[in-house]
């Protein structure tokens, strides 16, 4: 979109044995409505079938989305925060694992810049 700037950091992370997790900080720049990027946004509520269970739900505040694989496939954690920053986990792995790579982030830290750099 013109004039408009969105920064994203990626980063995947492995154990030499074939499991992996990719990690993924968006920054919306605070500009309104663009957190919407990612498809599950303002969408709360669960959705099950034969293929994967998915939830998204407003946790502390805090948008929270999970996306578990029952054919063994790629799981999804994520969480916006401050209405900018999309912050995501996704991989072959437990979902447990991708809620603690986000987790384990300083989100407390990252949600204070939520107006860093925001024209006003």
């Amino acid at each position: 979109m013109a004039g408009i700037m969105i920064a994203k950091a990626e980063a995947t992370y492995g154990d030499g044995a074939g499991k992996s997790v990719s990690l993924e900080i968006t920054d919306t720049g605070g500009a309104s409505g663009l957190v919407g990027l990612a498809s599950w946004v303002g969408v709360q509520g669960e959705q099950d079938n034969d293929r994967f269970s998915e939830r998204t739900e407003r946790v502390n505040g805090r948008l929270v989305h999970q996306r578990v694989s029952k054919t063994g496939g790629s799981n999804e954690f994520a969480i916006v925060l401050g209405e900018r920053f999309i912050v995501k986990a996704q991989g072959e792995v437990d979902i447990d694992t991708l809620r603690g790579a986000v987790t384990n982030l300083d989100l407390p830290k990252l949600e204070a810049m939520k107006a860093v750099g925001v024209a006003k």
